[in-house]
């Protein structure tokens, strides 16, 4: 399913199963998207996924997905075809919440953040584990030069900062 230019939409209560690409994706302008209490399994790439345009480094136009909510989603046995698959991945994003999430069996990172694009994410009450079976951590960042401090991206608005916040992630070993 793929979402673009919309603003209030929502994806509750659906399963997602044996799909070969992305569960859902979320490409440039959206607004107050919600993906909430849905099943994913047997997903050949993410389950859920946002793709934001930028010109270059300066994200004004507001061409990204924004203020997304990702709340008590189940996901299981992602990954079959792309391997650089996740949970949630978004790049060029920024002002999601993902709370009370479970993910389990995947080849990589169970949530990843592409860049630091924005900020103002929070990560919180999520449930990873038998995530990076073929390589990577619980959750992966490539946006920072070192993982405690946050990425900057001056060019979103001027009333945004670029951070990622973890809140109370729980992470099983």
């Amino acid at each position: 399913m793929s979402i673009e230019g919309c603003e209030g939409c929502a994806v509750r209560r659906c399963t997602f199963e044996r799909i070969d690409g992305n569960g859902v994706f979320l490409s440039g302008y959206t607004r107050h998207t919600t993906l909430a209490d849905n099943e994913f399994s047997w997903i050949g790439c993410s389950a859920m996924a946002a793709w934001g345009y930028t010109k270059e480094n300066d994200g004004t136009d507001g061409q990204q997905p924004r203020f997304t909510y990702i709340l008590r989603n189940y996901v299981r046995e992602i990954g079959l075809i792309q391997k650089q698959s996740s949970m949630w991945c978004q790049a060029k994003a920024c002002q999601t919440v993902l709370e009370a999430n479970i993910a389990f069996n995947g080849p990589r990172a169970g949530i990843n953040f592409n860049d630091g694009f924005g900020g103002a994410t929070n990560v919180s009450h999520n449930l990873i584990f038998n995530q990076c079976r073929e390589s990577g951590g619980a959750r992966g960042t490539w946006h920072s030069p070192h993982p405690d401090q946050p990425a900057r991206c001056p060019h979103v608005s001027q009333h945004s900062t670029a951070s990622v916040r973890l809140l109370a992630q729980t992470t099983a070993p």
